[in-house]
């Protein structure tokens, strides 16, 4: 038994973990996610092998500090319990990869988070976090961080020092602009900041080149910056419940566009013509605008292969 790898107990009603488990001493996983555990028996610290420890859905208030002993740990998913902080001892798990915290009632992420300087993924979503601090930036392994569902109003401009992030979502919150300094996001591919109060984009975002995939609807938009047009591997734009009546010249750059969503915006033919260029555009959204019959008859014309979703067809 002492070899055992793996140990899965998962929506069992289970309510105690006995303290025996720290004999387990090569045990690399532990799921024990859906349960009823109010506590972890301290001896949890003692399986110096274990890789991966799941433990959302259960409801525990907090994490034994003996936790920071798990130095080989690289997936901690304490998502959906009942954490209200978490020891200063999570520090030391050094080869932490993958940090879970979504739906818990932490007040705020201690600096020690920052300090996983091997952090890869952070989630954090459904928690009410009004703000994040700055040492996020020192998370220079970061490759996804989702941010969605609090309440946060900014972001900080230390951001963009995570030159490894590929995907970044922040829907659901109250961001009324992005810093400058996400134009150090070299390596992102996936931006999504929909339903926040977005006015405009900095022209900082067309430094974003790497990036595949944009979704900003449900904002206060009112226009874009040209420096879209630099985002040459663009493949899907989601605008949808903006203020836009018009489409730089410049969007007609991204060739390589095949979805782009302006449902609900107050954009007319003239912007229509800024899209006959993009011919691998497969799915556009024009329901709710202002376009008319005979201009999405002529983009129709210029994007045969396009479905154009409108308020004319039946």
């Amino acid at each position: 038994m002492t070899q055992l790898k793996e140990l899965e107990i998962t929506y069992a009603g289970l309510a105690v973990i006995p303290s025996e488990i720290g004999n387990l001493e090569s045990l690399a996983r532990l799921n024990l996610r859906g349960n009823r555990l109010k506590s972890l028996t301290p001896e949890i610290g003692q399986l110096q092998d274990l890789k991966e420890l799941y433990l959302a859905g259960n409801q525990l208030e907090k994490l034994p500090s003996e936790v920071g002993s798990l130095r080989n740990l690289r997936t901690l998913d304490v998502g959906s319990i009942s954490l209200t902080s978490l020891p200063g001892e999570v520090k030391q798990l050094t080869s932490l990869r993958n940090l879970t915290l979504f739906v818990n009632p932490l007040k705020t992420l201690p600096v020690g988070v920052f300090e996983l300087s091997s952090l890869e993924s952070l989630a954090f979503p459904k928690i009410g976090f009004k703000s994040l601090s700055g040492e996020a930036g020192k998370l220079s392994k970061l490759k996804t961080l989702f941010l969605h569902d609090n309440s946060l109003s900014a972001l900080p401009s230390e951001i963009g020092n995570s030159k490894s992030m590929e995907t970044l979502t922040a829907q659901n919150n109250q961001i009324s602009s992005l810093p400058t300094e996400t134009s150090g996001l070299t390596s992102l591919r996936d931006l999504t900041v929909s339903n926040n109060q977005l006015t405009n984009l900095p022209p900082a975002i067309g430094e974003l080149t790497e990036l595949r995939r944009i979704t900003l609807g449900d904002n206060q938009l009112g226009s874009l910056p040209p420096e879209l047009g630099q985002l040459r591997k663009l493949n899907q734009l989601y605008l949808s419940g903006n203020r836009l009546t018009d489409l730089p010249a410049e969007i007609g750059k991204l060739r390589l566009l095949k979805r782009l969503n302006l449902e609900k915006n107050l954009i007319s033919d003239a912007a229509l013509a800024k899209l006959h260029s993009l011919k691998l555009l497969r799915n556009l959204d024009l329901r709710g605008t202002n376009v008319t019959a005979e201009g999405v008859s002529r983009l129709a014309e210029a994007l045969p292969k396009c479905k154009i979703v409108n308020d004319f067809d039946q």
